[in-house]
């Protein structure tokens, strides 16, 4: 027959578990300091112009603000039919002026250089390669100019809606 160790004493089983305990609440209880300096905001910053790049361009806004203000932009616009879209792969899938186009709003991890939330907007064909066509460019040239404004007007609905 085996023996069984003998139990801990009901004060030393106590012991250990408060111990634990306390440990548990005491690593959960701090947050770090901000490393800059910079005190926390809610505020949303304001939507800098757009940089161009060859196959589209960077805008400093959140990816959802920008995939969603493109989204409109896309359904009131002459010319531009909206085949299908989704916000899980950031992308809108158009026909403008005979070309099928794929368009790409992707978040741009924030670095030395990128200290804001930024979104690249890109431009591609449904295999995904590179678009060397004039839709394609004067599409992006749309929302390159339209897109600052119409994330403002979003957000500023979205915050009317909030305040009622």
């Amino acid at each position: 027959m085996t023996r069984l160790p003998p139990r801990l004493p009901r004060s030393t089983r106590w012991t250990g578990a408060a111990m634990c305990t306390v440990l548990l609440l005491a690593a959960g209880c701090g947050t770090a300091p901000r490393s800059d300096g910079a005190a926390h905001t809610d505020a949303v910053a304001p939507v800098q112009p757009p940089s161009a790049l060859r196959d589209g361009f960077l805008i400093t806004a959140d990816r959802l603000d920008t995939w969603n203000a493109v989204g409109q932009l896309l359904v009131r616009s002459g010319g531009v039919r909206l085949e299908g879209r989704s916000e899980m792969l950031d992308l809108h899938a158009v026909s403008y002026r005979g070309q099928d186009i794929l368009l790409l709003t992707r978040a741009v991890p924030l670095s030395a250089d990128i200290r804001r939330s930024t979104t690249r907007v890109t431009a591609l064909a449904r295999d995904g390669a590179a678009l060397d066509g004039t839709a394609a460019a004067e599409l992006l040239l749309m929302l390159q100019q339209r897109l600052p404004a119409e994330i403002e007007r979003v957000r500023a609905l979205q915050a009317s809606g909030r305040a009622r």
